[in-house]
């Protein structure tokens, strides 16, 4: 009898160990029985992450239409919180103009080079009136000078009365510097204004005029012509445009300056 006790007890150990090995195997309480189980050992995390750093202009241009979007709820739905956030922003942005003009500034007066009203147009009052005085001396030197050797030709159609109100320009600006003018009538039409006015015979298509009144700039010996004005210019526009033309050359003593 103990003997067939012994071999049931037996079978029931063989019939249940199975299962409680498989049942520790999976809750961990049996891990004695699995010495030679290999951990895994988690690995510690060294490896940081990567901060993608965002470009200037690509901050700004967010900050921008950060600004834009704002401004569009601001109009789109005038809550006092939406103008409030509007203004907010507005504020910091001219305080960071502010700066920037500031820090601008000292960067100029290090770097002299860098100042534009030194080899450009200068910015104050004073600077500013003997700028455009001293500019004003060189287009009146550069427009006698080319006087001597050079002549205008003008375009007009007799018909149109803007070319009435450029005659008297033109006639304005041939007393000032003595410049010897020839008036062309491309409309069969002739101005009293303009004496000594003949008849185109296709100059103008040889010069591919298509707006009227021009002006051209010609020297005798030569048969190219420099635009100098189109429509209702004026003495001053006239006087900038041979400047803008010729002042190379006069800098250059291709043109002779006026003797005084």
């Amino acid at each position: 009898m103990n003997r067939k006790f012994h071999l049931n007890k037996l079978l029931l150990v063989c019939f249940i160990l199975p299962h409680l090995l498989q049942a520790g195997w999976h809750d961990r309480r049996c891990e004695g029985w699995a010495y030679y189980e290999e951990k895994s050992v988690p690995k510690e995390d060294n490896e940081k992450p990567i901060q993608v750093t965002k470009k200037p202009s690509e901050e700004l241009q967010e900050r921008k239409n950060e600004m834009e979007d704002t401004l569009a709820k601001a109009i789109l739905e005038p809550t006092e919180e939406n103008i409030q956030k509007y203004i907010e922003l507005q504020n910091m942005w001219l305080i960071r103009a502010g700066d920037v003009s500031k820090v601008w500034a000292k960067v100029v007066l290090k770097n002299p080079s860098l100042d534009n009203s030194i080899s450009g147009t200068p910015v104050s009052s004073y600077g500013s009136k003997f700028y455009h005085k001293q500019k004003s001396l060189l287009q009146k030197d550069i427009v006698k000078s080319l006087a001597e050797s050079h002549g205008l030709i003008c375009f007009y159609e007799g018909r149109d009365e803007a070319s009435k109100e450029f005659a008297k320009m033109i006639s304005l600006f041939s007393k000032r510097y003595d410049w010897i003018v020839q008036p062309i009538s491309v409309d069969g039409v002739i101005l009293e204004e303009l004496p000594g006015s003949i008849l185109d015979k296709g100059l103008k298509e040889q010069f591919g005029i298509t707006h009227f009144p021009a002006v051209y700039v010609i020297e005798p010996n030569e048969t190219e012509a420099i635009p100098v004005g189109f429509g209702l210019v004026s003495v001053d526009m006239i006087e900038t445009n041979i400047t803008l033309q010729f002042r190379e050359n006069f800098e250059k003593g291709k043109i002779h300056k006026q003797l005084k």
